[in-house]
C-alpha cells in the first residue's frame, strides 16, 4: 500500500464518523520536496457520482505529510490556536485551516481544504489594496496573541531551518560568496544582539507569503503552519515584503505600502525599526535557494540577492 493510500485509509475513518455511505477517493499531490514532506488534496465523492462527473466531491481534506513525527507538533499548536479564536466573543480577522487528526503511524496531518480566494488571485484584481491591508490587520493579530509555549528562536535558529539548502552548501557551490556570507551572518547575530532587550517576543509564522493567504468571508486564512514559533515578529513583516518586492510588478507595489499599513494600525512602531535585519534574512535566504532550484540564470539571480541582502542592512529602510 502506497503512503498516499495509507493516507487516505486514515482520512476515510475520519469522516466514516459522520458519513455512513460507501465513498471513493481521488488525489491530487500539491507539493513534494526531496526531505519526505508531501501535501496531497483528497477528494472524496459517494459511488454514484461517475468520474466524470462535474457534481462537487462530498468533502475535500489536505492530507500532510512529514518525515518524522514533528506534525505532532503542528497539529497541537493548530489546535491551540483553534481554541482560542473559537472562545473569543467576536470571530477573528484572521483564521487558519480546521486540524482534524494526527496520525502517528503515518506521520499524516489531516485538516481542512481552504477554498477561500488566493491572495495570488486578489492581487490582480482592482481592490487589491483593500486585500493587503486586511492582511496587515491578520498577521498583527496573530502577533499579539499570547502562544506558543517553547523556546524563542533567534537568528541562529533562522538560519538552520529556514534556509534550503544551508548557507555552507551554498558556499561550497559558489566559494566566490564565502566571506560576503559569512559577513551577512556575522553582522546580522551582531544586530539581533543588539536588540536582545527591545524585542517582544511573539509567535510568528515564519513562511508569511502570498501563496499562504486566502480570503474567505470576511476574513484573512493562513495555511501552512509547520515552522511556526516564538521569536521577532519583524521576521513575518520582512519576509512578507520581500517577497512582494520580487514576485509583484511595479504597478503592485503600493500593495506594500497597504499592507504595512493595515500592519501598524495596532502593532508597535518599534517593530518597524528592525524589518530590515529579517529583509536582508530574507534576501540571503532566496540566493541559497536559487542553488536548489537552478532555473536559467540562477548564478545571476543569487548575485542579485546577495547584493540586496548587503543592501538592506546598510540602508536600514522598512520599503
Amino acid at each position: 500500500m502506497t503512503r498516499i493510500e495509507k493516507g487516505a485509509d486514515v482520512l476515510l475513518k475520519l469522516i466514516s464518523r459522520s458519513e455512513t455511505h460507501p465513498l471513493r477517493w481521488e488525489a491530487q499531490i500539491l507539493e513534494k520536496n526531496t526531505w519526505g514532506r508531501m501535501v496531497v488534496k483528497y477528494d472524496f465523492y459517494h459511488h454514484h457520482q461517475s468520474s466524470t462527473s462535474k457534481q462537487k466531491p462530498y468533502i475535500s481534506l489536505i492530507g500532510k505529510f512529514f518525515s518524522d513525527n514533528s506534525g505532532q507538533q503542528t497539529y497541537q499548536f493548530m489546535q491551540a490556536l483553534q481554541s482560542i479564536f473559537s472562545e473569543m466573543p467576536v470571530p477573528p480577522i484572521i483564521n487558519i485551516p480546521h486540524a482534524y487528526v494526527y496520525d502517528l503511524n503515518c506521520q499524516i496531518l489531516v485538516q481542512e481544504y481552504v477554498a477561500g480566494k488566493p491572495y495570488r488571485d486578489l492581487v490582480e484584481g482592482r481592490n487589491y489594496r483593500k486585500y493587503f491591508r486586511l492582511a496587515g490587520r491578520a498577521l498583527s493579530f496573530f502577533h499579539s496573541q499570547d502562544i506558543p509555549p517553547g523556546k524563542t528562536k533567534h537568528i541562529g535558529h533562522h538560519l538552520r531551518e529556514l534556509i534550503h539548502p544551508q548557507t555552507k552548501i551554498f558556499c561550497e557551490a559558489l566559494p566566490q560568496y564565502k566571506n560576503c556570507v559569512s559577513e551577512l551572518i556575522k553582522t546580522m547575530k551582531k544586530i539581533e544582539q543588539g536588540w536582545h532587550q527591545k524585542i517582544k517576543v511573539s509567535p510568528i509564522h515564519r513562511d508569511f507569503h502570498l501563496r499562504q493567504l486566502f480570503y474567505r468571508k470576511s476574513h484573512v486564512c493562513l495555511i501552512d503552519w509547520d515552522l511556526f514559533a516564538k521569536g521577532d515578529p519583524a521576521l513575518d513583516v520582512g519576509n512578507f515584503l520581500v517577497y512582494l518586492k520580487t514576485h509583484l510588478s511595479d504597478e503592485k507595489l503600493p500593495s506594500i505600502e497597504s499592507f504595512l499599513e493595515g500592519y501598524f494600525t495596532d502593532a508597535s512602531s518599534e517593530i518597524s525599526k528592525r524589518v530590515y535585519l529579517y529583509k536582508s534574512f530574507t534576501y540571503l535566504r532566496l540566493a541559497c535557494k536559487c542553488l536548489w532550484l537552478k532555473n536559467n540564470g540562477w548564478k545571476e539571480r543569487a548575485d542579485k540577492m546577495l547584493r540586496l541582502s548587503e543592501k538592506s542592512l546598510l540602508d536600514k529602510s522598512i520599503f
